[in-house]
């Protein structure tokens, strides 16, 4: 190929690019490259594999990391060859540039199903060409990720309009749908309107999984204009894009099925060791397990030599970076149109500019995802990778940045968490068991401790997004929510302990009806979460009791006993989670409700009765009679420290020690709350020392308050004696202080209890109508009525005495 005319023979040649039908396996077998990027250590040839790692369970650190080095060194050298190769073709001419370009095109659409959930890899290419095809073009990206961005103007967005190379009708947008941006395209453009007329045969439910507010969308003639052809660096750029979806989407969750089965069987392997029975049978299942681990293993070993090159991630990082400040030059192109620029202009980054031009609307998703997939595997797996390139992460923190606070650009609330996670991995996790402030060392931190952006935009969009996902569309929303909600627990948690981000969350609290919804999620959240823990530890310990009673548990048959140990192991797993995410909830509602802006919130009428609630239940199923029922062994395993949990929900109630509403609220719980209660609880406390003294009294001293208010209360409902109907609350028959009309269905109702309904679900509870704070008529009338009723009968009671 060092000869140009060689080069385009080359191209021209019949088995450079098969022609006719052939898969995405067949392909890399028959065309002239193909066999070149098959070239591997994986499944598809295991015989590397068996002659490095043969014995991989037993292999040293030392020997299993000089296989591996010594397999990289071959695969750069590969690599750096087929590079070159590619460098001399393209110089070669139009003609054999575009052949090769054809041929990178043909190897990315013959793979596309590799973004499906259940891809068939009998025809598509295998692991290995993928990951070879993706090095090869993130090394000709390379002249174009530079710190500088100086070459990313040359990206023209509109390539994803035009279907040239890669189709993208099929994907889903950042906030547009197929009939948008098909009448966004100018009619000029025949090959771009013809792509998406064939996308209109896919379902609106398969496309989209986000409706789009057409109110947003100007009234105007603009359309979207798509050149005929495209510049190297776009084409290369995009195909490049492509390419990592099938890493991310296919390759990454391979190996995470490889790892997950790999701990399942040395789990496994550990629970049949420690069986004191089992006889021969005992020992052929260890045997098999053996098997099973070494031929994980060795899978294993030979992804590490390609997911962990120092090299190939670097390269990762470069291109998530480049995508990054591409994307923020796109939606603020005058702050943003060098890395000099980005830097000297970042918090005019935000807001960014509605309505969300259409160009951005129509970018594909796997945009945003390119760069949370490759900063999130770099977080997990390769976190210094991340600390000893902080120049190169600086754009990305200030693009996640960007899109979290941008819903109307991003509408994909997944999207947005995938980031939130990013930067929620980059902090330390808070704990239970200290008060401490996190300590910021690594380089990443101190970025985000220090970055203009996040202090002025991160907290508004956090709230925000906590609030968000509770109703995202998607089948497991139930289940996802609690997870996103935990990153951002930890995000908040560690803004509140730093100088630069604690005025954030107050400023947030000043909206108390937005923040009154993320206090009703966290309290719901925090109560189910705790019920689930609850029921799974009780019958976690019920399960270790049998266990432990040797005649009763010798007399189950064998496949029971296999039932209840496969049962425990599940509960096991199921109660670490509902308790780390349990115990994330009450350590941020005990460091939120220290201040007294906060605690503000708290105490309105619609909310406090909610908080008490929540808390009296804890401190019954810490405190009261079944307490013991939660007694498990190793309670570290199934992070379940009652004791920790127990002194924050007391920190809670010694911080609104002031508050008369909430000591009312506490003493008219009728599940929870008993002055017997409270006595059992500050009796535990001072036993076991787990406050300071002072700290004790102080929550004695809001006993003996709320038992005042529970006395009270009786007092006034023997003065109010029978309440006219009129007067009750239909929902909870409680006597209404605040009537307000439905204005949906008609009905009376007290303001507190219809706004804390309307706080998770806005929809009258009488007729599923859509409901609003603001659509409620005060019944003035009818208080007045309230007001003068409650006066005579006190007024009478006097008298009476």
């Amino acid at each position: 190929l060092q000869h140009k005319p060689l080069a385009s023979v080359l191209v021209q040649m019949p088995n450079f690019l098969p022609t006719g039908s052939v898969t995405g396996r067949q392909f890399q077998m028959l065309s002239y490259f193909g066999p070149f990027f098959s070239l591997t250590c994986l499944r598809e040839d295991p015989s590397i594999a068996r002659e490095l790692f043969s014995d991989p369970m037993n292999m040293s650190r030392a020997d299993a990391d000089s296989s591996v080095s010594s397999l990289r060194t071959a695969l750069k050298l590969l690599r750096e060859g087929l590079v070159e190769c590619f460098l001399k073709i393209f110089k070669a001419g139009s003609v054999a540039k575009e052949r090769l370009m054809h041929w990178i095109a043909h190897a990315l659409k013959l793979n596309k199903d590799r973004t499906k959930m259940q891809a068939d890899y009998l025809t598509v290419s295998a692991d290995g060409f993928v990951l070879n095809l993706l090095d090869v073009l993130l090394r000709l990206c390379d002249p174009f990720m530079d710190l500088n961005l100086s070459k990313i103007a040359a990206i023209d967005p509109s390539y994803v309009f035009s279907g040239h190379r890669v189709d993208y009708s099929d994907q889903t947008r950042l906030a547009a749908d197929s009939t948008q941006v098909l009448k966004w395209l100018d009619p000029r453009n025949p090959n771009a309107q013809e792509s998406y007329h064939r996308a209109q045969n896919v379902s609106d439910n398969e496309k989209n999984t986000m409706e789009v507010d057409e109110g947003v969308e100007q009234e105007d003639s603009e359309v979207i204009v798509v050149k005929e052809s495209f510049n190297f660096v776009t084409e290369c750029f995009f195909m490049t894009l492509r390419c990592t979806e099938f890493w991310s989407k296919s390759i990454l969750q391979v190996y995470q099925n490889l790892l997950t089965n790999l701990q399942r069987a040395q789990s496994m392997k550990r629970d049949l060791s420690e069986m004191n029975s089992g006889g021969a049978g005992r020992e052929r299942e260890l045997n098999e397990l053996n098997r099973q681990m070494n031929l994980l293993m060795t899978h294993k070993l030979c992804y590490d030599v390609y997911l962990f090159d120092d090299e190939f991630l670097m390269l990762l990082l470069r291109f998530a970076a480049t995508v990054s400040g591409w994307f923020v030059s796109l939606v603020k192109p005058q702050s943003a149109s060098s890395a000099e620029n980005l830097q000297h202009n970042i918090e005019s980054l935000l807001p960014l500019p509605l309505p969300a031009p259409k160009t951005i609307r129509s970018l594909p998703e796997s945009t945003i995802e390119c760069v949370s997939d490759i900063l999130l595997f770099l977080s997990r797996y390769r976190f210094a990778l991340i600390d000893n390139n902080i120049l190169w992460v600086s754009s990305a923190l200030s693009f996640c940045i960007v899109v979290i606070a941008s819903p109307t650009y991003v509408k994909n609330p997944y999207l947005r968490s995938n980031l939130v996670e990013f930067v929620a991995m980059s902090l330390p996790n808070p704990t239970m068991s200290t008060s401490e402030a996190p300590n910021l060392s690594s380089p990443l931190q101190v970025l985000l401790e220090e970055h203009q952006l996040a202090k002025k935009h991160l907290a508004s969009a956090i709230f925000r997004l906590y609030i968000d996902v509770e109703h995202t569309g998607s089948h497991t929303q139930f289940y996802d929510k609690f997870s996103i909600r935990n990153n951002i627990t930890t995000i908040i948690a560690t803004m509140w302990e730093s100088s630069n981000y604690r005025e954030a969350v107050r400023i947030e609290a000043q909206d108390a009806e937005h923040f009154m919804k993320f206090i009703n999620l966290m309290l719901n959240d925090a109560n189910y979460l705790l019920d689930e823990a609850l029921g799974h530890l009780t019958e976690i310990r019920s399960l270790e009791l049998l266990m432990e009673n040797e005649e009763e548990w010798k007399t189950l048959p064998e496949n029971e006993k296999k039932e209840k140990e496969n049962r425990l192991m599940a509960l096991e797993r199921q109660v670490r989670s509902s308790n780390a995410l349990s115990n994330s909830s009450v350590l941020l509602l005990n460091l939120l409700t220290q201040d007294n802006a906060i605690r503000k919130v708290f105490v309105l009428p619609e909310m406090v009765s909610r908080l008490a609630e929540m808390i009296d239940y804890y401190l019954q199923q810490l405190c009261g009679p079944r307490c013991q029922d939660l007694v498990v062994r190793n309670r570290e395993k199934y992070n379940w420290d009652p004791r920790q949990l127990l002194t924050k929900i007391i920190g809670v109630y010694i911080h609104f020690q002031h508050e008369q509403p909430f000591l009312e609220a506490v003493a008219r719980d009728g599940r929870s709350y008993s002055q017997e209660l409270f006595d059992r609880a500050a009796s535990i406390l001072r036993r076991r020392a787990m406050l300071h003294s002072s700290e004790i009294d102080q929550f004695e001293s809001l006993a003996h308050k709320v038992k005042l208010c529970a006395t009270m209360d009786v007092e006034d409902e023997d003065i109010l004696g029978e309440i006219p109907d009129e007067f009750l609350d239909p929902v909870m028959a409680t006597l209404m202080r605040d009537p307000v009309r439905l204005p949906t269905s008609n009905t009376v109702m007290d303001r507190s209890i219809i706004a804390r309904h309307l706080l998770s679900d806005p929809m009258d509870p009488f007729n599923r109508k859509f409901l609003t704070a603001e659509m409620l008529v005060p019944e003035v009338e009818l208080k007045l009525q309230i007001e003068q009723f409650i006066e005579e009968r006190k007024k009478a009671a006097r008298q009476s005495q």
